[in-house]
Protein backbone atom coordinates (compact mmCIF):
# COMPACT_ATOMS: atom_id res chain seq x y z
CA UNK A 1 0.00 0.00 0.00
CA UNK A 2 1.10 3.38 -0.82
CA UNK A 3 1.67 4.77 2.83
CA UNK A 4 -1.20 7.29 2.78
CA UNK A 5 -4.51 5.27 3.79
CA UNK A 6 -6.70 2.40 4.47
CA UNK A 7 -10.17 3.22 3.10
CA UNK A 8 -13.25 3.49 5.96
CA UNK A 9 -14.17 -0.39 6.42
CA UNK A 10 -17.41 -0.26 8.86
CA UNK A 11 -16.17 -3.61 9.91
CA UNK A 12 -12.96 -2.14 11.26
CA UNK A 13 -14.28 -0.93 14.92
CA UNK A 14 -13.56 0.04 18.43
CA UNK A 15 -15.84 -0.58 21.64
CA UNK A 16 -15.58 2.33 23.75
CA UNK A 17 -17.98 2.46 27.01
CA UNK A 18 -20.86 -0.48 25.73
CA UNK A 19 -20.76 1.03 21.84
CA UNK A 20 -18.59 0.49 18.80
CA UNK A 21 -16.86 3.35 16.81
CA UNK A 22 -15.82 2.62 13.03
CA UNK A 23 -12.05 2.88 12.34
CA UNK A 24 -9.25 4.53 10.19
CA UNK A 25 -5.99 4.22 9.37
CA UNK A 26 -4.04 7.10 8.37
CA UNK A 27 -0.47 6.73 8.47
CA UNK A 28 0.48 4.83 11.71
CA UNK A 29 -2.14 6.11 13.36
CA UNK A 30 -5.92 4.59 14.16
CA UNK A 31 -8.78 7.13 14.55
CA UNK A 32 -12.16 6.87 14.95
CA UNK A 33 -14.15 7.36 12.53
CA UNK A 34 -16.96 9.26 14.00
CA UNK A 35 -17.38 11.71 16.74
CA UNK A 36 -17.25 9.91 20.76
CA UNK A 37 -20.53 9.70 22.67
CA UNK A 38 -19.54 8.35 26.00
CA UNK A 39 -21.08 9.14 29.40
CA UNK A 40 -17.69 8.03 30.84
CA UNK A 41 -17.07 7.74 34.91
CA UNK A 42 -16.11 10.84 36.39
CA UNK A 43 -14.30 10.20 40.34
CA UNK A 44 -17.23 7.56 40.52
CA UNK A 45 -20.48 9.28 39.04
CA UNK A 46 -21.71 9.57 35.62
CA UNK A 47 -19.78 12.94 33.88
CA UNK A 48 -22.79 15.32 33.70
CA UNK A 49 -24.50 16.23 30.96
CA UNK A 50 -27.11 19.34 29.95
CA UNK A 51 -25.07 21.79 32.95
CA UNK A 52 -26.27 25.38 33.05
CA UNK A 53 -23.61 28.01 33.09
CA UNK A 54 -19.83 27.34 31.98
CA UNK A 55 -18.36 24.80 34.65
CA UNK A 56 -14.43 24.09 35.55
CA UNK A 57 -15.18 20.41 35.84
CA UNK A 58 -15.59 17.90 33.16
CA UNK A 59 -19.00 18.04 31.74
CA UNK A 60 -21.24 17.42 28.43
CA UNK A 61 -23.63 18.54 26.80
CA UNK A 62 -25.79 17.63 23.23
CA UNK A 63 -26.28 20.42 20.94
CA UNK A 64 -29.29 22.19 21.93
CA UNK A 65 -29.29 19.75 24.84
CA UNK A 66 -31.60 17.20 22.28
CA UNK A 67 -30.03 13.95 22.37
CA UNK A 68 -32.71 12.92 20.18
CA UNK A 69 -31.47 14.92 17.72
CA UNK A 70 -27.89 15.10 18.06
CA UNK A 71 -26.46 12.41 19.88
CA UNK A 72 -24.33 9.34 18.18
CA UNK A 73 -27.39 7.38 17.51
CA UNK A 74 -30.01 10.84 16.87
CA UNK A 75 -30.94 12.65 13.24
CA UNK A 76 -27.37 14.35 12.77
CA UNK A 77 -25.23 12.14 14.77
CA UNK A 78 -23.12 14.17 16.49
CA UNK A 79 -22.00 12.82 19.54
CA UNK A 80 -21.50 14.62 22.86
CA UNK A 81 -19.52 18.49 22.86
CA UNK A 82 -17.22 18.11 25.94
CA UNK A 83 -15.77 20.45 27.55
CA UNK A 84 -11.84 20.50 27.64
CA UNK A 85 -12.04 19.41 31.44
CA UNK A 86 -13.35 16.60 30.03
CA UNK A 87 -11.06 15.58 27.54
CA UNK A 88 -8.43 16.09 30.09
CA UNK A 89 -9.49 14.01 32.56
CA UNK A 90 -10.39 11.04 29.96
CA UNK A 91 -7.12 11.26 28.78
CA UNK A 92 -5.86 11.21 31.68
CA UNK A 93 -7.81 8.43 33.07
CA UNK A 94 -7.25 6.26 29.69
CA UNK A 95 -5.98 3.37 31.16
CA UNK A 96 -9.19 2.64 33.17
CA UNK A 97 -11.79 4.58 30.65
CA UNK A 98 -10.14 3.70 27.51
CA UNK A 99 -9.04 0.30 25.05
CA UNK A 100 -5.50 -0.32 25.79
CA UNK A 101 -3.81 2.60 23.58
CA UNK A 102 -6.48 5.06 22.70
CA UNK A 103 -6.41 8.59 24.11
CA UNK A 104 -7.57 12.25 23.01
CA UNK A 105 -4.84 13.31 20.28
CA UNK A 106 -2.12 15.96 21.46
CA UNK A 107 -1.45 18.34 18.62
CA UNK A 108 1.20 16.75 17.40
CA UNK A 109 -0.64 13.65 16.82
CA UNK A 110 -3.37 16.25 14.94
CA UNK A 111 -0.10 17.93 13.03
CA UNK A 112 0.95 13.97 11.72
CA UNK A 113 -2.71 13.52 10.63
CA UNK A 114 -2.90 16.47 8.73
CA UNK A 115 0.52 16.06 7.41
CA UNK A 116 -0.56 12.29 6.31
CA UNK A 117 -3.74 14.27 4.46
CA UNK A 118 -1.70 16.84 2.41
CA UNK A 119 -0.86 19.92 4.65
CA UNK A 120 -3.06 22.09 6.06
CA UNK A 121 -4.22 24.08 3.04
CA UNK A 122 -6.46 21.15 2.19
CA UNK A 123 -6.70 18.12 4.80
CA UNK A 124 -9.77 19.90 6.57
CA UNK A 125 -12.00 19.37 3.24
CA UNK A 126 -10.31 15.85 2.66
CA UNK A 127 -11.25 14.94 6.37
CA UNK A 128 -14.49 16.68 6.13
CA UNK A 129 -17.76 14.13 5.25
CA UNK A 130 -18.96 14.84 1.60
CA UNK A 131 -22.29 14.95 1.62
CA UNK A 132 -24.68 16.94 5.15
CA UNK A 133 -27.95 17.55 4.24
CA UNK A 134 -28.08 20.22 7.08
CA UNK A 135 -25.12 21.97 5.59
CA UNK A 136 -25.23 22.95 2.13
CA UNK A 137 -22.35 24.31 2.31
CA UNK A 138 -19.96 22.12 4.06
CA UNK A 139 -17.70 21.23 0.96
CA UNK A 140 -15.87 17.83 1.82
CA UNK A 141 -14.63 15.24 -0.13
CA UNK A 142 -14.21 12.25 2.55
CA UNK A 143 -11.24 10.81 0.98
CA UNK A 144 -9.91 8.48 3.98
CA UNK A 145 -13.58 7.91 5.67
CA UNK A 146 -13.03 10.06 8.48
CA UNK A 147 -16.40 11.93 8.05
CA UNK A 148 -16.26 14.93 9.79
CA UNK A 149 -19.55 16.67 10.45
CA UNK A 150 -20.67 19.97 11.26
CA UNK A 151 -21.91 19.68 15.03
CA UNK A 152 -21.78 23.20 15.85
CA UNK A 153 -19.97 24.37 20.15
CA UNK A 154 -20.85 25.10 23.14
CA UNK A 155 -19.75 28.30 23.44
CA UNK A 156 -18.34 29.78 26.58
CA UNK A 157 -21.09 31.93 27.67
CA UNK A 158 -23.45 28.48 27.00
CA UNK A 159 -24.95 29.09 23.67
CA UNK A 160 -25.16 26.95 21.41
CA UNK A 161 -24.05 27.87 18.39
CA UNK A 162 -22.79 27.64 14.38
CA UNK A 163 -24.27 23.80 13.93
CA UNK A 164 -24.45 23.90 10.00
CA UNK A 165 -21.05 25.40 10.22
CA UNK A 166 -18.08 24.43 12.30
CA UNK A 167 -16.38 21.42 14.31
CA UNK A 168 -14.21 21.77 16.89
CA UNK A 169 -12.54 18.84 17.77
CA UNK A 170 -10.63 19.22 21.26
CA UNK A 171 -6.69 17.80 21.58
CA UNK A 172 -5.20 16.93 25.07
CA UNK A 173 -2.40 19.66 24.71
CA UNK A 174 -3.23 23.05 26.85
CA UNK A 175 -2.17 26.49 25.98
CA UNK A 176 -2.13 28.70 29.46
CA UNK A 177 -5.99 28.61 30.10
CA UNK A 178 -7.00 28.15 26.74
CA UNK A 179 -7.05 25.02 25.11
CA UNK A 180 -6.03 23.73 21.89
CA UNK A 181 -8.74 21.68 18.91
CA UNK A 182 -9.01 21.57 15.39
CA UNK A 183 -11.00 23.84 13.94
CA UNK A 184 -13.27 22.63 10.58
CA UNK A 185 -15.32 25.52 8.61
CA UNK A 186 -18.39 24.70 6.37
CA UNK A 187 -16.54 26.29 2.96
CA UNK A 188 -12.65 26.08 3.83
CA UNK A 189 -10.36 23.03 2.49
CA UNK A 190 -7.97 24.18 4.82
CA UNK A 191 -7.73 23.53 9.09
CA UNK A 192 -6.60 25.81 11.71
CA UNK A 193 -4.20 23.44 13.48
CA UNK A 194 -3.10 26.22 16.28
CA UNK A 195 -5.94 27.85 17.70
CA UNK A 196 -7.28 28.01 21.12
CA UNK A 197 -10.37 28.68 23.06
CA UNK A 198 -11.40 28.73 26.97
CA UNK A 199 -11.48 25.03 28.20
CA UNK A 200 -14.97 25.71 29.20
CA UNK A 201 -16.17 25.53 25.88
CA UNK A 202 -18.11 22.48 24.88
CA UNK A 203 -16.53 20.87 21.26
CA UNK A 204 -16.11 16.97 20.12
CA UNK A 205 -13.93 14.40 20.81
CA UNK A 206 -12.28 11.80 18.45
CA UNK A 207 -9.58 9.42 19.88
CA UNK A 208 -6.59 7.93 18.13
CA UNK A 209 -3.98 5.09 18.67
CA UNK A 210 -1.02 5.54 17.27
CA UNK A 211 0.95 2.20 16.01
CA UNK A 212 4.39 0.75 16.33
Amino acid sequence: MSGSLLKFVKSYSVKIGGRRYPVVKIGNQLWMAENLDYKFQVNGSQIPTGQSGHPSTPAAWYYNNAEATYGIDGTYKCGLLYNWYAAKYLDDNKATLLPDGWHVPSITEWEALIMACGGSSDAAGKLKASSVSWSVSWNGTDDYGFGVIPCGIRDSGGAFIAGDTYDYIWSSTPNGGNSYYMEFYATSSGISVYNTTPATVGATIRLVKTLT
